[in-house]
């Protein structure tokens, strides 16, 4: 996974709802960070450059941090743990970040691609996109952006489950059962195409 942004963050003194309620109003997010054996240090980070950061990495991918403090900037590389979202105006009210080893594994959710066209549609299936993002381990830096999977040979009836997908050296899936990711159904009162492989499924 290449590491393409950046979000600066500012070392935050005050804590409380108080000084977080002042922290908002001045355009800015509360936020924490920890991982590893590190201690938690508060932050507070741009919300405007947040939101685009978010835009850009589906709340899913690592970034370096730039921590500003009066001591000087160091640069980690984070993610994005958790945030919390007012119920009602949908704003972003903080944010976690975690520190990424990048000599450690990692496990993360990763979207799929979807790609070609299944056989089984033209023949008046329905492709189902059960799955639309999967957890893998590995190396940050071996990560993917995303993971693509092939449709192109399903047939009605057919199936492509977790263990058929190609992942990239040193990645693996994490899964406790092999759990569909895309299937191509007959709709309730449809009638198909008979074609190769589908005796069985009718």
């Amino acid at each position: 996974m290449i590491i393409s942004a950046t979000l600066t963050a500012q070392t935050r003194a005050e804590h409380g709802k108080g000084p977080a309620r002042r922290c908002r109003m001045a355009g800015r997010v509360p936020a924490i960070f920890y991982g590893g054996r590190r201690t938690p240090q508060a932050l507070s980070v741009d919300y405007k450059e947040y939101r685009t950061l978010l835009a850009g990495h589906d709340q899913g991918g690592i970034f370096k941090l730039v921590i500003e403090d009066p001591a000087g900037a160091q640069e980690k590389v984070a993610m994005v743990k958790d945030h919390q979202v007012h119920p009602v105006k949908r704003t972003v009210m903080h944010v976690d970040f975690y520190e990424v080893a990048m000599d450690q594994p990692l496990t993360m959710e990763i979207p799929l691609v979807f790609d070609g066209k299944a056989p089984g549609v033209e023949r008046g299936g329905l492709l189902s996109q059960v799955q639309h993002r999967i957890a893998v381990s590995g190396l940050p830096q071996n990560l993917p952006d995303q993971i693509m999977v092939d449709v192109s040979e399903l047939n009605v009836g057919d199936s492509i489950h977790v263990t058929d997908l190609v992942m990239p050296e040193g990645v693996r899936a994490v899964y406790d059962d092999n759990y569909t990711v895309a299937t191509v159904t007959v709709p309730k009162g449809a009638k198909v195409a008979a074609g190769e492989g589908e005796a069985a499924a009718e």
